[in-house]
C-alpha cells in the first residue's frame, strides 16, 4: 500500500487551488464563498499547525470576494447624482474605471468631452448610476464578468464633468505621460499591456505575449546582483537586507502610483516576501511564496483569477523546472519543450490557436526582451534617451513583422475545459512518474491521444449552416460548409467592436476563408475587413459589384446573385441581393436595398422565375429593417417562411422600424431580430 505524504509546502497549492476554484463559482452565488470558508476551516482544525499559514493567506481571498459582494450589493438601483468627485483607477483605450469610497464605476471613454485624461485624475461629476449592462457575444470575451470580477457593477451617464488636476499621485502620472510615452518605456517600465502600443499588438501576433508577462525576471536579477555587490563591499547581512526591505519598499511605492500594476506589483510583493522571511531566517518553498503573494493579488484585483496572466504564471510553477544540479542546456531544452506542452496549450485556451514555432520565438526573443528590460530600467532617467528607445522599438517591431508570415498556427477553436484540464493531469502526472516503465507509457499514449483529441475536436463537432451575427446596425452573415466558408459582409454598427466577426472566426477555429461577398460600400457592411487581416485570416477571394458574376457554387450551394449591374447615387441601391440554395434551404439576402431599386427588382424576369423556383425560406430583410426598405409588395410576392432583421433598437437610428414591423404582422410573417443581444443559425 502506498503512503502519500503532504508536504507543508504541497498545503499552500491545496488551499490555493480550492480557494480559486470556490471564487470562480461564486458569481452572483455567494454562498459558495461561506461553503468554501467552512469547508477550509473544518480542514485546517485537524492539523493546524501545519495548514494555518496557507490557510490564513487564501482566507484573504474569500474575504476580498465576500467584501466585493456585500459593499456593492446595495448600490444596484439608478440614482440621479450632482457634482460627485471620482478618481480614475484604471484607464484603458476605451473606458475608464472609477472610484469613489469603496465602490467601482465604470465609464465608457466615448462619454468624455475632453479624452485627454491620466490615472489617479480626479473628476467632477453629474449624472446618473446606472446598472452596468455591458452584452457580449457567446464567442467573445465576457467583458461583463470580468467587471463584475472588479467589484465594478455599475455605469456612470453624464450630464456634466470637471476635470482636476490636484493632487500629487495625479500630477506624478501626467509626468509619467509626458516623459515615458515611448513605447519601451510603456511596456517595461511602466507595465502597459495595452494593444493599441504597437510593440505589444506585434509581439501577440507571433504568440509569445507570454513573455511580456514575465518581464519581473530582469528585476529579480538586478534584485540578485545587488546583494551580491553588498557582499563585495563587506555590508553586513543586517545591512543588505534593511537596503533590499528599502528598495522592496520603494518599488512597491512605484506600484502604487500606478494602481498596481500586475507584473510590478507581484515583483515587489515577492522580493518582500522573500527578504522578510530572510531577514527571520525562516527557509520555505518558492511555491509557498507563490501562493502567498498571489493571494494578495487576487485579494487586490479578484478579477485577476480570470485572465490569461494568471494561467500562463500556473502554467510555469506547475510544469517548468530548474535543477542546478542537473544539466543546464538539457533543463533549456527540457523547458523549452514543455513551453510549447504547456504555454502552447493555454495559448489554445485563451486566443483558440496553437502556433507551432512556440520553442523557437521563445528561444529567439526571451533574451532580447529581457536584455531590454534590463536597459530599460537602468537608463530611463538619462537625457534624450528617448531616440534609442525609439530605435530599438522600430527594429524590435519590424523583426516580428518580418516573422509574421511564417508564424505557422492551428486554430482549434473553442473546447471544453475539462478537455484542457484532463490533458494538463495526464502532462503533470507523467512529468512526476519516474519509476513504473509500464504506467509512464501507458500515461504517454493516453497524452498523444489527449493532443490529438484537442486537435480533431473542431472537427467532429463541425455544424454546417448559416449564422447571422448579432452586430448591432450592421451586417455579418456567415456561410459554413465543412469545406467552405463564405461570408456576406463583413460590417458591424455604430458603436459595435470591430473584432466581433474575427472573434467569431477565432472561436469556430477558421482560419481560411474562401469567399467574402461585399454587397455595396458602406462602412457596416465592411468595417472588419481590416481586423481579419490583422487577425491572419488568409481570404482567399472578395466579390464586390465591380467583379460580381451571376452564380458561384461552393461544393452543394449555389449562390445566385442579383442587382450586379446598377450604378445609383443612392448607394444603398447598389446593394447586391443573393440567393443561396443548400441543403433544399432557400436564403434571401437584401443587403440595403430600397423601396425604389426592390421594384427594379420585381421587374426583373430572371429573379422573378428564380424565386418561383426556389421558394424562399429564409429571408434578411433589407437595411437592417428601415422603413425605406421592404415594401409590401416585395414581401407578398416573396412570402418567406421566416423573416430575420440585423438591427437594434438605441443610438441615432432605430431599428427596424414600426412601419416595417406592421407589413410583416399584416402579412403573418414571423420575424427574429438580433437587437444587440442574439445571434441567429439555421441550417
Amino acid at each position: 500500500m502506498i503512503k502519500i505524504s503532504l508536504k507543508p509546502s504541497t498545503y499552500f497549492l491545496i488551499y490555493f487551488a480550492f480557494t480559486t476554484i470556490c471564487c470562480l463559482l461564486s458569481t452572483n452565488k455567494w454562498y459558495f464563498l461561506l461553503v468554501g470558508m467552512l469547508v477550509s476551516i473544518i480542514f485546517t482544525v485537524f492539523k493546524w499547525k501545519e495548514r494555518l499559514l496557507p490557510f490564513i493567506f487564501t482566507l484573504l481571498i474569500f474575504i476580498s470576494f465576500l467584501i466585493g459582494f456585500f459593499l456593492t450589493e446595495k448600490f444596484m438601483t439608478n440614482i440621479n447624482f450632482q457634482s460627485e468627485t471620482f478618481r480614475i483607477q484604471e484607464l484603458k483605450p476605451s473606458y475608464l474605471i472609477l472610484r469613489k469610497g469603496f465602490h467601482k464605476y465604470y465609464l465608457s471613454r466615448f462619454e468624455l468631452p475632453n479624452d485627454n485624461v491620466v490615472l489617479n485624475q480626479k473628476l467632477i461629476i453629474s449624472g446618473t448610476f446606472e446598472k452596468l449592462n455591458l452584452k457580449s457575444n457567446y464567442y467573445e470575451f465576457d467583458f461583463q464578468k470580468f467587471l463584475n470580477q472588479k467589484q465594478v457593477y455599475q455605469e456612470l451617464k453624464l450630464s456634466t464633468i470637471f476635470y482636476q488636476n490636484k493632487g500629487w499621485l495625479s500630477q506624478l502620472n501626467l509626468f509619467y505621460q509626458r516623459f515615458l510615452n515611448n513605447d519601451l518605456a510603456q511596456v517595461f517600465l511602466l507595465n502597459n499591456r495595452d494593444k493599441t502600443i504597437e510593440l505589444n499588438e506585434s509581439i501577440n501576433s507571433l504568440g509569445i505575449g507570454y513573455l511580456l508577462n514575465f518581464s519581473g525576471i530582469p528585476i529579480f536579477l538586478l534584485s540578485y546582483l545587488f546583494k551580491r555587490l553588498m557582499k563585495r563591499f563587506n555590508v553586513n547581512k543586517i545591512g543588505i537586507n534593511i537596503y533590499c526591505l528599502s528598495l522592496d519598499l520603494f518599488l512597491l511605492f512605484f506600484a502604487f502610483t500606478l494602481n498596481f500594476p500586475f507584473i510590478l506589483t507581484r515583483v515587489g510583493l515577492t522580493l518582500l516576501v522573500k527578504n522578510i522571511l530572510s531577514f527571520w531566517r525562516t527557509k520555505t518553498s518558492n511555491l509557498a511564496i507563490w501562493v502567498i503573494v498571489y493571494s494578495c493579488l487576487i485579494s487586490l484585483d479578484n478579477s485577476l483569477i480570470q485572465t490569461k496572466i494568471f494561467l500562463y504564471y500556473l502554467a510555469a510553477l506547475i510544469f517548468l523546472k530548474y535543477n542546478p544540479l542537473k544539466s543546464f542546456w538539457k533543463q533549456i531544452i527540457f523547458n523549452l519543450i514543455i513551453c510549447n506542452l504547456s504555454f502552447g496549450v493555454v495559448n489554445m485556451i485563451v486566443d483558440y490557436r496553437f502556433y507551432y514555432l512556440n520553442e523557437v520565438f521563445d528561444l529567439l526573443f526571451a533574451p532580447i526582451l529581457g536584455i531590454l528590460n534590463i536597459f530599460v530600467l537602468l537608463s530611463f532617467w538619462i537625457p534624450k534617451i528617448v531616440v534609442v528607445y525609439n530605435f530599438i522599438d522600430q527594429i524590435l517591431v519590424n523583426q516580428f513583422i518580418f516573422l509574421k508570415p511564417v508564424n505557422i498556427f492551428y486554430a482549434c477553436g473553442f473546447i471544453p475545459l475539462y478537455w484542457y484540464l484532463f490533458y494538463f493531469s495526464l502532462l503533470k502526472v507523467f512529468l512526476i512518474n519516474q519509476q513504473h516503465e509500464i504506467l509512464k507509457w501507458s500515461i504517454f499514449s493516453l497524452l498523444i491521444i489527449s493532443i490529438i483529441w484537442l486537435f480533431v475536436y473542431k472537427l467532429i463537432f463541425f455544424k454546417e449552416g448559416m449564422e447571422l451575427l448579432n452586430v448591432g446596425n450592421g451586417q455579418s452573415l456567415i456561410f459554413k460548409q465543412r469545406k467552405k466558408i463564405v461570408l456576406f459582409d463583413v460590417g458591424v454598427g455604430p458603436g459595435q467592436s470591430k473584432n466581433i466577426l474575427p472573434s467569431y472566426l477565432n472561436y469556430y477555429g477558421i482560419q481560411k476563408i474562401d469567399c467574402i461577398f461585399i454587397s455595396h460600400f458602406h462602412d457596416d457592411h465592411y468595417n472588419q475587413f481590416d481586423n481579419l487581416i490583422k487577425n491572419n485570416i488568409k481570404i482567399k477571394e472578395v466579390v464586390t459589384r465591380e467583379n460580381a458574376k451571376e452564380a458561384y457554387r461552393f461544393s452543394n450551394a449555389i449562390i445566385s446573385i442579383f442587382n450586379r449591374n446598377q450604378l445609383n447615387k443612392n448607394e444603398n441601391n447598389n446593394s447586391l441581393v443573393y440567393l443561396v440554395n443548400f441543403n433544399h434551404n432557400n436564403f434571401l439576402i437584401m443587403s440595403d436595398l430600397e423601396q425604389d431599386q426592390e421594384q427594379v427588382l420585381l421587374n426583373d424576369s430572371q429573379f422573378v422565375l428564380s424565386i418561383n423556383a426556389n421558394p424562399i425560406d429564409y429571408m434578411l430583410l433589407g437595411h437592417h429593417g428601415s422603413k425605406t426598405s421592404s415594401s409590401y409588395e416585395l414581401l407578398s410576392f416573396i412570402k418567406p417562411k421566416i423573416v430575420f432583421i440585423s438591427g437594434e433598437n438605441r443610438g441615432m437610428r432605430k431599428f427596424p422600424n414600426e412601419e416595417t414591423i406592421k407589413t410583416l404582422n399584416d402579412l403573418h410573417i414571423p420575424y427574429k431580430i438580433t437587437n444587440n443581444q442574439t445571434n441567429y443559425f439555421f441550417k
